[in-house]
């Protein structure tokens, strides 16, 4: 993959690996967003606890501060970050797509047993040969 005339998979391969990264980032986000809404909801859950202590009902939600959805959320991960993991997971499918694509003109031309171990190490089940 590192001669010359392969420069475009390599450009599509780097495509796919910054699309991973990119994820990788975005997942992080979502675990802290996660994290959060633990505490969220653990505080609302002691806030009951201190109610029923003090001789009320001990109903989670009860007040406006417990609302179960936080506005923009869903299930305290915020609608922002949820869009672009999903954006991600569209490019790289797209990206995966091409690279396979790419690989098979290449393995078609150049005929290497390389190339085609690869090709099946990325697309062992044909998925990206579907598109």
């Amino acid at each position: 993959l590192l001669t010359p005339d392969l420069a475009e998979v390599v450009e599509q391969l780097h495509c796919v690996l910054d699309t991973c990264l990119n994820f990788t980032a975005n997942s992080d986000t979502l675990f802290q967003d996660a994290l959060s809404e633990l505490g969220r909801l653990d505080a609302v859950q002691e806030r009951a606890r201190q109610r029923s202590l003090q001789g009320g009902w001990a109903v989670a939600g009860a007040s406006e501060e417990d609302e179960d959805e936080r506005p923009g959320t869903v299930g305290g991960v915020s609608r922002v970050t949820l869009a672009q993991l999903q954006q991600l997971g569209v490019d790289f499918g797209q990206a995966m797509d091409r690279l396979v694509a790419l690989l098979r003109a290449t393995e078609a031309i150049t005929g290497s047993e390389i190339m085609r171990f690869l090709i099946f190490r990325l697309d062992f089940n044909g998925f990206h040969g579907l598109a």
